[in-house]
C-alpha cells in the first residue's frame, strides 16, 4: 500500500495512479475482512488466560507485543457484525478521501496575475 499511495500522492490528477490506488484498497480489504474475527476473538480471551498460554509457549510469547496492541482496543470493540462492516466500508471512507485530494489538486488560483496549480 506505501508504494501505491506515495505513487498516487505524487500526482493525485493521474486518473491511472488513482485506479491502482484504489484496486490495491480493494483487494487489502477484500483478503483482510475474513481476518476480522480473529481479533475479536483474541479479545474474548481471559488476560490471565493468554498470559498463561503467553508462559507456556516461547514462540508465542515473542509476538506479545503484538497482541497488547490489538487488546488495548477492547474497550472500544463493538459487535462482531459492526467491526466487520466498519472493516468493509473503510473503503467507502478511502474513496471520499480521493475524491477529496483529487478536487482540491485540480483547483488553479490566479495570484498576481500567473496562475498557479
Amino acid at each position: 500500500m506505501s508504494y501505491a499511495g506515495l505513487r498516487y500522492y505524487q500526482q493525485t490528477t493521474d486518473a491511472d495512479r488513482a485506479k491502482f490506488l484504489s484496486d490495491c484498497q480493494e483487494r487489502i480489504t477484500d483478503y483482510t475482512t475474513p481476518l476480522v474475527f480473529f481479533t475479536l476473538e483474541i479479545n474474548r480471551l481471559p488476560d490471565d488466560h493468554l498470559d498463561g498460554l503467553f508462559a507456556r509457549n516461547a514462540d508465542l510469547a515473542r509476538y506479545k507485543p503484538v497482541f497488547d496492541r490489538i487488546r488495548k482496543m477492547k474497550p472500544y470493540q463493538l459487535s462482531d457484525e459492526l467491526e466487520k462492516f466498519l472493516h468493509d466500508m473503510g473503503a467507502v471512507g478511502d474513496a471520499w478521501e480521493r475524491l477529496f485530494d483529487e478536487t482540491i489538486a485540480g483547483l488553479t488560483f490566479e495570484v498576481d496575475g500567473e496562475e498557479l496549480g
